[in-house]
């Protein structure tokens, strides 16, 4: 507190000058001018004797501590609450104290964030485990809406309590320039309802994750966007899901998605349900280089619905790998096919090359339905044709050894409607 007394006539002014200098520190401060008298007697209104200024400076680039009391930011609120008010003034690195924290810590636009500044997460140690974040029923622990240019690292997120809502533990909502590495999602509570979700990324563009585990989770890796704003450029490459209950992945309404070189490892969901990868309304996507094995769920990878995209450019599936048996933990009444490509006419037909896959694994189950194979193509009626372009070449199908436990009528491939084009293409 600095006084400065003085004589000032009515109606004039003047200028005080503090005798040092003020030092903002990380969290925000308020700075509060008032009169404690006027012509030397108390003011008989001191309602308005007081002048208030919040003062947030950008957070200068550099190195700062999270969660111990002697940290630049003691909790994450206290960094929330600075940069939210202040923004960012060039690369800044919050190295997060070891330990465990309940969320949920909220995240929107960040000034300086993405156009010459970045905001970059990780642990003071840098040891994965070492941080842990807990969602809660109805919440996430960590989130970032609307947010250009953070990156989230060697982080571990653990949901201990059933969700009764539909959230997931790190979410990015229309953001873009957006990493997520290293990161590893645990999941204790095993719910089979779509709700239970490890990450989701609604809309935006650019977001990366790369290097990530997932054990558990019904959706682990959700891309989600609408038809009016799909989401751009997203890529999930490198990540490992165990143990999932529904989706590996599950990516809808994406332009240039691209799924590279994930592995899916022993589905645990119900009988005759998930995929290890679902795309569907996609254009211009990949997914080459993913290996889905041990248990499978349903599908090894369904495509549904992947239009030709706005420059003319088909989706790509390639290098993918299929092998393992069906899943029947649960029951063995399920359905059970490597790979289903469903055509659609919504938003046009579609335009899909098919190329350089290996589908090798033990069908399971006493369905008698039919659309059970290695590939499956559907799509399409009597009367309309779902595809403008459908390339199926230089695929390895490995006819299986059916036992007693294996559906009677499956085959190697089956096609359906009027899943057909004259461009398709076998070899």
């Amino acid at each position: 507190v600095q006084s400065f007394p003085l004589s000032l006539a009515s109606l004039q002014r003047t200028t005080l000058t503090f005798p040092q200098t003020l030092v903002i520190p990380n969290n925000n401060e308020t700075l509060r001018v008032w009169v404690n008298a006027v012509n030397g007697a108390g003011d008989a209104n001191a309602s308005n004797d007081t002048l208030s200024q919040l003062i947030c400076l950008p957070l200068a680039a550099g190195a700062y501590q999270l969660g111990t009391p002697t940290a630049d930011f003691p909790t994450w609120q206290h960094l929330i609450d600075r940069i939210s008010c202040s923004g960012i003034s060039g690369n800044v690195l919050i190295q997060v104290a070891s330990g465990t924290y309940q969320g949920p810590f909220r995240f929107g636009n960040i000034l300086g964030s993405g156009t010459g500044g970045s905001l970059n997460f990780s642990p003071t140690t840098g040891i994965l485990g070492d941080v842990i974040l807990l969602g809660t029923p109805v919440e996430e622990a960590l989130s970032f809406n609307g947010t250009n240019g953070v990156s989230v690292n060697n982080l571990r997120f653990v949901r201990r309590v059933t969700n009764t809502a539909t959230v997931p533990l790190l979410l990015s909502n229309g953001g873009s320039n957006i990493v997520f590495s290293n990161l590893a999602f645990v999941d204790s509570v095993r719910a089979t309802s779509a709700n239970n979700q490890a990450l989701a990324v609604e809309g935006g563009s650019g977001v990366s994750v790369t290097g990530c585990s997932f054990i558990g989770f019904s959706d682990a890796l959700r891309f989600n966007a609408s038809s009016a704003n799909p989401g751009l450029g997203h890529t999930a490459q490198g990540n490992r899901f165990e143990q999932y209950l529904l989706h590996g992945i599950w990516a809808s309404q994406q332009n240039s998605l691209q799924l590279l070189q994930n592995r899916m490892v022993d589905f645990r969901g119900a009988t005759n349900t998930g995929a290890g990868i679902l795309v569907q309304n996609i254009r211009a996507s990949v997914v080459n280089g993913n290996r889905i094995g041990g248990d499978l769920p349903r599908s090894g990878i369904d495509i549904i619905n992947a239009n030709l995209g706005l420059l003319g450019e088909a989706n790509v599936v390639s290098n993918n790998e299929i092998s393992g048996r069906t899943h029947i933990g649960s029951g063995n009444t399920g359905v059970s096919r490597g790979v289903l490509i469903t055509g659609s006419t919504t938003d046009g037909r579609d335009a899909l090359q098919f190329v350089h896959n290996s589908i090798s694994f033990v069908p399971r189950g006493t369905s008698t339905a039919n659309g059970q194979a290695l590939l499956v193509v559907d799509g399409g009626t009597t009367t309309t044709q779902p595809f403008e372009q459908l390339t199926i070449a230089n695929n390895m199908l490995v006819e299986p050894a059916l036992g007693s436990q294996s559906p009677t009528n499956f085959s190697i491939l089956s096609f359906t409607n009027r899943a057909t084009v004259d461009s398709t293409l076998f070899l």
